[in-house]
C-alpha cells in the first residue's frame, strides 16, 4: 500500500511539472499538450485504482463479517451509504478487480491511439497502437460481458473496430475506426466504471455500520464498568479529600458526557446512593450496593484509565461517521473526473484533422484528479482500525 501511494504521488508530481512546463512555455507544442493529456489520464487511472484497492479490502472486510454474524449487521444511524446513487444501477456480480482493471487498460490504450492519430503520427505506428487497442478491447469486453447485463451485446462493435483497424492505411480509415470503438469506451465508463461506485458505497457502509455497532458497544461496556467500580466505594468527601473529590467529580463528567452523545435515554450517577443506565427505558442494574470499600488512588487511577478507554473509542466512534460524508465525497469526485475523462475524448475526437488546444482539459482533468487524491488521502486519515480493548483493572464485575 505504501509503494501504491508513493507511485501516485510521483506520478501527480511528474503530471503538475509537465502541465507547468505545458503552460508556460510550450503552448505552441501540440506532440507537449498530448503528452500532458496522456499523463492526466494515467494519473486519473491511478486514482481510480486507490478506490479500487479499497473496495476489494472492504468487500473482504464485509465478507468475513458475514460468516460471523450471518450478514446480521444493523446501521445504527439509518444511513448505510446503500442509497448513494450516481446516477446508474449498481453491477454487484462476482469479483470485479481483474475486469475494472481491465477497463482502465482499454481506456488508456484507446487514448494513446487517439491521441497519435490526432498528432499526426504514420501509419505503421498507428497500426501498431490500434492493434493493441483491439486486444484490450476484446479482453475487457469478453470480461465484462460475462458479468455486467447487457454489455456482450457490444462483443460484434469489438469485432467490426478489429477489422477496421486491420485494414486502414489512410488517415481517415484510421478515424473511422477510432470513432467505432468510442462507444464501447463510452459504455465502459457509463454502464461500469460509474455505476460501481454504488457497489462501493453499499459495501463501505455496511463495513462502517459494522464498525460503528462495535464501538458503541465498546463504550457501554466500558461506561457501565466506570459505574459499577465507583458504585463499589465510597465517594471521597470533599472537606476531607478536595483534590481527589474534585478528580473523581471531573471523571463522572466527561464520562456522562460522552455518554451523552450516543444514548438517547440515559442517566449516570456515580455515588453509591442512585446510579442507572437507561435503554428503552429499563434500568440495566439493581440498587446500589451496600457496605462500599473505601476510595482510594488506586480506583480513581482506574476510573482515569477506563475513561481513557472510553475517549478513544469514542473518538474512533466519531471517525466512522465522519468516514461516511468523505466517502461520499470521494465517490463525487472520482464521477466527476469520469465524466470529465468522457467528456474531453469526445472534444478530442470532434476536433480530429483540426488544430487541437489541449490546456484547458488538461488543466480541468489534472484538477479533478488532484481532488480526487486529496479526498482519498482525507478519507485515509479519518478511517481508523481495531476496537480498542478494555484496560485490565482488578477484580470488578462487568
Amino acid at each position: 500500500m505504501k509503494l501504491l501511494i508513493r507511485r501516485q504521488t510521483d506520478l501527480l508530481r511528474s503530471l503538475m511539472l509537465s502541465l507547468t512546463l505545458l503552460l508556460v512555455g510550450c503552448t505552441g507544442i501540440p506532440e507537449a499538450e498530448f503528452a500532458s493529456y496522456l499523463e492526466a489520464v494515467t494519473a486519473a487511472r491511478t486514482a481510480s485504482e486507490s478506490l479500487l484497492v479499497d473496495y476489494d479490502a472492504t468487500r473482504r472486510s464485509v465478507d468475513a463479517l458475514d460468516l460471523q454474524t450471518n450478514g446480521a449487521v444493523e446501521s445504527e444511524t439509518g444511513d448505510s451509504l446503500a442509497n448513494y446513487d450516481p446516477g446508474a444501477p449498481s453491477n454487484n456480480e462476482g469479483s470485479i478487480i481483474e475486469s475494472r482493471v481491465q477497463a482502465w487498460d482499454a481506456i488508456a490504450r484507446y487514448n494513446e491511439a487517439l491521441t497519435a492519430l490526432a498528432s499526426g503520427e504514420s501509419a505503421e505506428r498507428l497500426g501498431k497502437r490500434f492493434g493493441t487497442l483491439g486486444s484490450s478491447l476484446q479482453s475487457v469486453s469478453t470480461s465484462l460481458g460475462a458479468t455486467v447485463a447487457g454489455f456482450d451485446v457490444l462483443l460484434p462493435t469489438v469485432g467490426q473496430f478489429i477489422v477496421l483497424a486491420e485494414r486502414a492505411q489512410a488517415t481517415s480509415e484510421f478515424e473511422k475506426a477510432i470513432r467505432k470503438a468510442r462507444p464501447i469506451i463510452h459504455e465502459v465508463i457509463v454502464k461500469v466504471l460509474i455505476p460501481d461506485t454504488t457497489t462501493y458505497a453499499a459495501e463501505k457502509g455496511i463495513f462502517l455500520d459494522s464498525q460503528l455497532d462495535e464501538a458503541t458497544q465498546s463504550m457501554r461496556r466500558i461506561s457501565r464498568r466506570m459505574a459499577r467500580l465507583a458504585r463499589e466505594h465510597d465517594e471521597p468527601l470533599a472537606d476531607k479529600h478536595p483534590k481527589q473529590a474534585e478528580r473523581r467529580d471531573a471523571v463522572e463528567e466527561e464520562m456522562k458526557a460522552i455518554i451523552g452523545t450516543f444514548e438517547s435515554d440515559v442517566k449516570i450517577e456515580f455515588d453509591n446512593r442512585s446510579f442507572t443506565i437507561r435503554e428503552n427505558g429499563l434500568s440495566n442494574y439493581p440498587p446500589p450496593l451496600e457496605g462500599s470499600k473505601p476510595y482510594s488512588e488506586l480506583v480513581q487511577s482506574q476510573l482515569e484509565q477506563l475513561l481513557g478507554a472510553l475517549r478513544e473509542t469514542d473518538g474512533l466512534r466519531r471517525a466512522q461517521k465522519m468516514t461516511r460524508e468523505e466517502y461520499r465525497d470521494t465517490l463525487d469526485s472520482y464521477v466527476e473526473l469520469l465524466n470529465k475523462v468522457k467528456a474531453t475524448m469526445l472534444a478530442i475526437e470532434n476536433q480530429l484533422g483540426k488544430p487541437q488546444n489541449l490546456q484547458g482539459l488538461v488543466t480541468e482533468i489534472t484538477t479533478l484528479t488532484l481532488k480526487l487524491r486529496s479526498d482519498i488521502e482525507l478519507l485515509r486519515k479519518t478511517e481508523s482500525g481495531v476496537i480498542i480493548d478494555l484496560p485490565q483493572t482488578g477484580p470488578v464485575s462487568s
